[in-house]
């Protein structure tokens, strides 16, 4: 059961590495719009010509953390599933317990670490001159 939980999340983790860079590749990106001038297709893409490092970086950073966020509320889930299937053993409840608390605890670090790069992106930002 065990091993099997465990090859479903990592067959789950590596299609998110593979679909989701796809799928927000083939989206248009709302934060640099586009003109069409006509001149040329390359601007019906999505793609943006002027990405600065700044940007990049930022676009990185709210990924990971995004796929970092969806892996903990995956591992609450999997500790609810665990405990309503639990049967009222307490082993399973008190794995069920560990698991939920683990990913709570995640959570609060991931926001920690998105406030944290907010803050130092928006500082570097403000004393180059990028506001």
């Amino acid at each position: 059961m065990k091993n099997k939980l465990i090859k479903s999340l990592a067959t789950a983790s590596m299609f998110l590495f593979v679909v989701m860079p796809a799928l927000l590749v083939a989206m248009p990106s709302s934060a640099a719009p586009t003109v069409n001038t006509g001149a040329s297709d390359f601007n019906n893409t999505g793609l943006s010509t002027n990405v600065t490092p700044t940007s990049l970086i930022a676009q990185i950073v709210k990924f990971g953390l995004g796929f970092l966020s969806l892996v903990a509320v995956i591992i609450i889930l999997v500790g609810g599933f665990k405990w309503m299937t639990s049967g009222g053993s307490e082993d399973k409840i008190g794995e069920a317990k560990k698991l939920i608390i683990n990913g709570v605890i995640g959570l609060v670090i991931i926001l920690a670490a998105w406030g944290i790069a907010n803050w130092a992106i928006s500082t570097v930002l403000s004393v180059t001159g990028n506001t």
